[in-house]
């Protein structure tokens, strides 16, 4: 594994952010801009091609980027989750209904159909 250094902050940022927190003004959320971690290559590799085709400026915006698409993912989880749980409860009053898997089939084509014309 190679070191690399990934600050959540521009030098710029981060310089402008010390002075405020210096002067009892909170200027950013708590970041740590000293932050030294040590990634695996294929972690790296992904950083610097993600770069190179332009798809972000710097290390910092892929990070930004990742933790977004992280908090992201673990919200709409925590949704399907209680959706599941809600299911389950149904269930278990004996409120659940038989499915047909042709029919459900069908109606999630027209979804499709309606969204492709859509978008």
């Amino acid at each position: 594994m190679l070191v690399c250094q990934l600050s959540l902050l521009s030098r710029e940022t981060y310089e402008k952010g010390r002075r405020h927190v210096r002067y009892g003004r909170s200027y950013w959320p708590c970041y740590n801009a000293d932050m030294i971690e040590t990634f695996p290559r294929d972690v790296q590799e992904f950083v610097q091609q993600a770069i190179a085709n332009g798809e972000f400026a710097n290390e910092d915006d892929v990070v930004i980027a990742g933790v977004r698409a992280l908090r992201e993912l673990k919200q709409r989880h925590a949704i399907l989750r209680q959706d599941i749980q809600v299911a389950v409860a149904e269930l278990d009053r004996g409120e659940g209904e038989p499915w047909d898997a042709d029919a459900i089939k069908a109606e999630l084509d027209e979804q499709l159909d309606a969204n492709s014309e859509t978008g």
